[in-house]
């Protein structure tokens, strides 16, 4: 161990180093999973799941918060990688809305559940209006 350390300590004075040197590059990396961060926190969770006829579905409950110190009316919610059934949004041409939602005060949620035979939903607030 002390003779690692040594080593390490020494810099690089001869040839046979533990230490690589590797190049830093130009721009840092994003990891492609990184979100921007969004005005609206969306929690989700499974809370049951079942078999049926080979395939296991699972009842996802999403909770949407407001984070903004204004109120949001108009929600959007963007919805992908879904292919089941969900209960308080309504299907509209560009989107998914809670209809039953007039107004989102600061720091309020609501909340919308789907069955899905697959991971979490991508589910983001696409377009709102601040009042």
């Amino acid at each position: 161990m002390l003779g690692v350390l040594a080593r390490l300590g020494a810099g690089h004075s001869g040839d046979n180093q533990l230490l690589v040197e590797i190049p830093l590059p130009d721009k840092p990396f994003t990891s492609p999973g990184t979100k921007s961060i969004s005005p609206f926190a969306i929690e989700q969770k499974a809370t049951t799941s079942w078999d049926f006829r080979g395939t296991k579905y699972y009842r996802y409950s999403a909770m949407v918060t407001n984070k903004l110190s204004k109120i949001a009316k108009n929600l959007n919610i963007s919805i992908s990688k879904f292919n089941g059934e969900l209960w308080g949004l309504t299907k509209l041409e560009n989107g998914y809305y809670p209809t039953w939602v007039e107004s989102l005060p600061a720091g309020k949620s609501f909340e919308f559940v789907y069955i899905h035979s697959d991971t979490q939903a991508d589910i983001s607030v696409s377009g709102y209006t601040l009042i």
